[in-house]
């Protein structure tokens, strides 16, 4: 009994194992015509025929308060207040590592 069980359990395993193969056809992409060169393109500098300019990207560049281009005077205030009372970055090592030390202490404490 306990044999036929495990016929049955193997069969149907391998029933399982065989479902995850495909039989569909290999997929293989169409080919598509793509032309050397855009008729809106243009040798002149960045410029294309239809007027439009070549981008420039900046994200380097400072951009300086953005919440001022709001012009909403509770927000500069808010914004300045909160940039005032952030922690530098040393400042918050200095908490991490503070907080590490004090965590020590306590490990420290229950094992001795």
């Amino acid at each position: 009994m306990r044999i036929d069980r495990l016929k049955r359990l193997a069969v149907a395993s391998a029933v399982c194992v065989l479902a995850g193969c495909t039989l569909a056809p290999t997929y293989h992409a169409p080919e598509t015509a793509t032309p050397s060169v855009f008729k809106e393109a243009s040798a002149t500098a960045g410029l294309t025929i239809s007027g439009w300019i070549a981008a420039q990207p900046s994200d380097g560049e400072p951009r300086g308060p953005w919440w001022s281009a709001f012009h909403d005077p509770v927000r500069d205030d808010l914004e300045t207040h909160a940039e005032a009372a952030s922690p530098t970055l040393a400042a918050a090592l200095a908490r991490y590592d503070g907080a590490l030390r004090c965590r020590a202490r306590r490990h420290t404490r229950r094992v001795g």
